[in-house]
């Protein structure tokens, strides 16, 4: 049998997700800081999200990056969910980074895009990184940020050719 996730059991997570997320938003500044660190990825979810010498260079950048969430006037999360094979081509509305970070992803991770929107449906503020993995989730903002972290001779075994 399949364990691969149906649409519809991918849209009722994102919709799940996203009023996880707005609450978030919503919360006492002490509350939200409390359920960021919460998100914070740990040395485990690294190695089970990045290959080997993606994890090393993730842990020393999400190690030292705050973690932070402001969207005043939210009062709607809109959810984009993608599987961690998919985004080498990066599904409409997931930015175009994830192209790039796609050889340092490990399969089976479930990744999350979110934007908030006020009572207008207007948006107010964009952000990408949520993984859902093993029932845990956690928070690799701008994945493709830490690569400039790597060594180019890193960058060349990962990726099997020389880059500059």
């Amino acid at each position: 049998m399949d364990a691969t996730p149906t649409t519809q059991e991918r849209r009722l997570e994102a919709t799940a997700i996203g009023k996880t997320l707005l609450h978030l938003v919503q919360e006492s500044e002490s509350r939200r800081a409390q359920m960021l660190a919460a998100l914070r990825p740990t040395a485990e979810d690294l190695k089970a999200i990045f290959v080997p010498e993606a994890a090393a260079a993730a842990a020393r950048a999400y190690g030292r990056q705050p973690l932070e969430i402001l969207a005043p006037g939210a009062v709607r999360a809109v959810t984009r969910v993608a599987k961690a094979c998919e985004l080498a081509a990066p599904p409409p509305g997931w930015d175009k980074g994830y192209a790039v970070v796609a050889p340092w992803l490990r399969p089976g991770s479930i990744w999350v895009a979110w934007t908030y929107l006020d009572a207008q449906d207007r948006e107010i503020r964009s952000f990408d990184g949520v993984v859902i993995r093993d029932g845990r989730a956690c928070w690799c903002p701008r994945a493709w940020r830490f690569l400039a972290d790597l060594g180019v001779a890193e960058r060349a075994s990962i990726l099997g050719y020389w880059i500059d």
